[in-house]
């Protein structure tokens, strides 16, 4: 018997199981993205401490709800379509836009993965607000047409003869 015995094969196998849900747990919990975990019907079965900061609700109010609550009003048609290539195809990734309980939305690019645990289908979803990387976008895109709006102006003053010539 090995009931208390630290040497005990099975003893020592259960500890370390212990050990990594415990330890991914603490990953899911304390990580930078939302995680949220569906079921195959598309209700929300758990989510870590991001997705509550992320969409302003309480553990309670998250849970069970329909993961096309999420969407802002003008994507929830493409949960379905975005829902059945997980499925197909193991994995997707894309962006969208989400809302928040307050109803304010916001992009976010979204991993979604089809998982299976124990014959039980499942989707998770990792979801990144890139308000900030859009905004960095943009304002390259502006810098981007300010330096060629310059750099034609900078050609039409090395070419132009005349002040008439150069308007």
């Amino acid at each position: 018997m090995c009931i208390r015995d630290s040497s005990c094969p099975s003893l020592r196998a259960e500890q370390e199981r212990q050990a990594l849900a415990r330890h991914y747990d603490d990953l899911s919990r304390y990580a930078n993205d939302a995680i949220v975990l569906m079921d195959d019907a598309g209700r929300v079965l758990e989510a870590n401490e991001r997705a509550l900061t992320f969409y302003g609700y309480t553990r309670e109010e998250l849970i069970g709800l329909d993961g096309r609550e999420l969407r802002a009003p003008e994507q929830v048609g493409s949960f379905d379509e975005h829902w059945r290539q997980a499925r197909e195809r193991g994995g997707v990734v894309f962006e969208t836009t989400h809302r928040r309980r307050d109803g304010t939305v916001f992009p976010v690019e979204v991993s979604s993965r089809a998982i299976d645990v124990e014959g039980r289908s499942f989707h998770q979803a990792l979801v990144r607000d890139v308000t900030e990387r859009q905004a960095a976008q943009q304002r390259i895109r502006r810098l981007t047409q300010l330096y060629a709006a310059l750099s034609q102006m900078n050609q039409a003053i090395a070419r132009g003869l005349d002040r008439q010539g150069l308007f």
